[in-house]
Order: structure tokens, then C-alpha cells, then sequence
């Protein structure tokens, strides 16, 4: 069973109705890209979750991992969204805090405009706010843009706590992901004409 959130949801219908219009449209394009992963062995399958998705091969609560994740990594008080930023995909995992018994979403939130990351819990009575890399837009070189800025994310992202759940060649897919999800990210930005 999916639990709607209420925050994401809230969020969602702030939106104008052009901005959900490309919300759908970029939303779909994810989905596109990402489903023929989850038909790779020992792929990454598990750790993606597409805005839109309703019928994950791993997980049946992935809506639900998907909205806690825009919620920790972009809706908050510490880092707010960009005025009509559109959350895409979370590449990452739950993990639950030993000390406080809360979980957090860990991992890659792309939007239509930035990539955040989170890869702790923070201090035991607050939240670490995500890192936030905003996307080159109309640079001219998106896939070198792209790569360029999941290489600074990642250089700051510590795989050490996720190293039993994401091997090597996992991060190296993931890594591979987000570079491609950002560039066709951008390009269908500026091929659509969505506004920024």
C-alpha cells in the first residue's frame, strides 16, 4: 500500500499548471530512460525511483520512497526549493538512524534545475541540509556539464556507511545515471522551452 504525503502533494498542487504540465512531461521522459535498467541483472534497479512510477520491479512502496525523499532533500526550511523546481528522481536508499529510530533518505535527488545530495543523517537533533549543484543550462556541452558537475557531487559524497549496501559498480552505475539524467534533463529544458 502507498502512503500519499501530504507536504509532496502540497507541493505539487503549489505549481502552476504549466509547471505540472512539465512536471509530466520531464516526469515521463525519466520513466522512459530508467525502465529498461530494471531489467538488468545486478543492475541498480532498487535504488531508483522516478516521479510517476507505479509499478516498481523492487519496491511496491516506491512512491512513497520517492515523496520521503523530496521531502528530506528538497522540501525544507535549510535549503528551500527553487520557486517551481520540479523533483524527477531519487537514485539512493533509506537508512534508518540507530540513535533517533528515524529514517532518511540517502542518496541523489535530481530536479529539473539542481542535483541534490545527502549522504548522512546529521546531528542527533537535526538534519544535515542536502549539497545542492544547479545545472549549466545552455552551456552548449550538456553531457561534459553534466559529467563535470556529478564529479564534484560525487567527490563530496561518502560511500563509506552505504559500502555493504552499494558496490563499486553500483556507484559507478549510479554515477553513470545521473550523468545521463541530468544531460537529457537540460537538453529537453531547453528543447521544450520550459521555463526556468
Amino acid at each position: 500500500m502507498c502512503v500519499v504525503s501530504t507536504k509532496y502533494r502540497s507541493y505539487v498542487e503549489s505549481l502552476t499548471t504549466a509547471q505540472r504540465d512539465a512536471l509530466g512531461t520531464l516526469s515521463a521522459r525519466v520513466l522512459t530512460n530508467v525502465r529498461p535498467l530494471y531489467e538488468v541483472s545486478g543492475d541498480i534497479s532498487s535504488f531508483i525511483f522516478a516521479g510517476g512510477e507505479t509499478s516498481h520491479p523492487d519496491w511496491d512502496d516506491a512512491t512513497t520512497v520517492f515523496e520521503a525523499a523530496v521531502e528530506q532533500l528538497l522540501l525544507q526550511p535549510d535549503v528551500p526549493p527553487i520557486a517551481g523546481e520540479l523533483p524527477l528522481l531519487f537514485v539512493g536508499w533509506h537508512s534508518k538512524n540507530r540513535v533517533t529510530g528515524k529514517r532518511a533518505s540517502l542518496g541523489f535527488l535530481l530536479t529539473d534545475r539542481r542535483l541534490h545530495a545527502q549522504c548522512d543523517f546529521g546531528v542527533l537533533f537535526g538534519v544535515t541540509p542536502p549539497r545542492t549543484y544547479s545545472y549549466p543550462i545552455g552551456s552548449g556541452d550538456p553531457d561534459g556539464d553534466s559529467a563535470a558537475l556529478v564529479d564534484a557531487a560525487n567527490a563530496r559524497f561518502d560511500w563509506t556507511p552505504a559500502a555493504e549496501l552499494v558496490s563499486l559498480a553500483q556507484q559507478a552505475a549510479i554515477k553513470r545515471l545521473l550523468v545521463d539524467e541530468i544531460a537529457d534533463i537540460t537538453g529537453a529544458v531547453t528543447r521544450l522551452g520550459i521555463e526556468m
